[in-house]
């Protein structure tokens, strides 16, 4: 959830950054939010899957079962 959070606040510095500096063009500080978003879907894609793999595999999403992966 920090992450998330530093992650829009980074996006949210460069969206006004665009917005406040004259001579810049207004898209070199929106492309940059628009990727760090899809990159932040993709790894949140990519977490489900790891927890889907998990269900699947041993039928609980139980904390205390995962210390057995370890092994």
């Amino acid at each position: 959830m920090g992450v998330e959070l530093m992650l829009n606040a980074a996006n949210l510095s460069f969206l006004s950054w665009s917005r406040t500096v004259p001579g810049t063009a207004s898209l070199e500080g929106q492309v940059a939010p628009l990727f760090s978003i899809a990159v932040a879907a993709a790894e949140a894609c990519v977490g489900l899957a790891m927890l889907l793999s998990v269900f699947r595999s041993r039928e609980s999403l139980d904390t205390d079962a995962f210390n057995r992966m370890k092994e």
